[in-house]
Parts: C-alpha cells; sequence; structure tokens
C-alpha cells in the first residue's frame, strides 16, 4: 500500500502541492499537484528520461482549467525522487510506480494520461498491466514522442541498428549499478 507525506504547500492563491509518494517499495517519489481535489476530471503527467516533473511547466500553464486537476511525479532517479534498488528502474517497475501515484494521489474519478518518450511507454506498460483501469478509470492517453516498438526501423532510428549503438547499450545497461557504487562511496551527492 502507497503513503502520501505532505512535503510543502504552495499558497492559497496559486493552488499548488508538493506532496511525496512512497511507492510499492518504500522509494520517495516527489508530486506536485494543482487543483481542487474534486475535480471533474485529473491529467497525470508522465516525463521521460533524463527529465523531471518540471519538464511539464509550459503545458500546465496551457491545460489549467476549472474543474480539471494536474497531477506530474518525478518517476524514480529523477529530479527529487529516490532511486531505490537498480532492479525496479524498468518499465514494468516504472508503470508500478505510476499506480502507487495513482492510487495514492487520484484515488477516484476519470483520469487522462499523458506521457512523453520513456513516460509514453510508462503509460504503455501500465495500460498492459492493469488493464482493467484502461476505460474506467482511465479515460484517455496522449502519447508523445513515443514508441511501442519498431524504433530503429526507420528514419534516425536506424543509426540504432549500427555496431557502436550496442557498446553504448552495454555502457547504458551498466550506468545505473556503476551510480549506485559511486553513490555509496560517496562520489554522487544530491
Amino acid at each position: 500500500m502507497s503513503e502520501m507525506s505532505e512535503l510543502s504547500t504552495g499558497s492559497a492563491r496559486n493552488g499548488i502541492s508538493r506532496v511525496t509518494v512512497v511507492a510499492d517499495d518504500g522509494v520517495p517519489l516527489a508530486a506536485t499537484i494543482e487543483g481542487p481535489p474534486d475535480a471533474a476530471l485529473t491529467v497525470v503527467l508522465v516525463h521521460g528520461h533524463c527529465q523531471e516533473a518540471g519538464s511539464w511547466d509550459d503545458v500546465c500553464v496551457r491545460v489549467t482549467r476549472p474543474g480539471v486537476r494536474i497531477v506530474r511525479y518525478d518517476q524514480r532517479g529523477h529530479g527529487r525522487s529516490g532511486s531505490g534498488d537498480v532492479s525496479a528502474l524498468t518499465l514494468e517497475g516504472l508503470a508500478g510506480d505510476l499506480d502507487a501515484v495513482l492510487r495514492t494521489l487520484v484515488p477516484a474519478g476519470p483520469i487522462v494520461l499523458a506521457g512523453y518518450s520513456m513516460g509514453g511507454m510508462v503509460a504503455m506498460v501500465y495500460a498492459r498491466l492493469y488493464p482493467a483501469a484502461i476505460g474506467t478509470r482511465i479515460v484517455g492517453v496522449g502519447l508523445i514522442a513515443t514508441a511501442a516498438s519498431g524504433l530503429a526501423d526507420n528514419g534516425v532510428g536506424r543509426y540504432l541498428r549500427h555496431p557502436a549503438a550496442s557498446v553504448l547499450h552495454r555502457a547504458v545497461t551498466r550506468a545505473p549499478r556503476a551510480m549506485e557504487v559511486s553513490k555509496r562511496a560517496g562520489g554522487c551527492r544530491r
């Protein structure tokens, strides 16, 4: 079961709250909530790789409407959120985090998910893992600059098939573990 602890609350004038959702494995996920808790619709924004919830700032300005609540959060390993064990840094693990955010911050009412890049992939994996929510709780999905498959088939993505890309892939695969070792040794501090 997920928990939420209030970090700080924005002024009543701007209606923005910053909270922490505790993921199922105990990792803190930093979230921002804008709009009334009794809104008719909640839009949940999921950012891409190497981004954070603030990457949606311009979108929030345009989406803010009476009766709409906006929830965005830093995915694990990004922004103000914790990292946890590197084994959870998978799309399935991130979809589980999204589920914890939804259960905690949007326990009732219709939701529109919007995901950019990796955030879109997380939304698609969420739909696969939690199909009962689609059409009932999740009433709409926006996928922006994301892919479900075939990423290396056309355009610039073809370069992902180059042999040099496999070297980069191995390095990126090892990076989370290397960063974790560095953190434990005191090399990286937030």
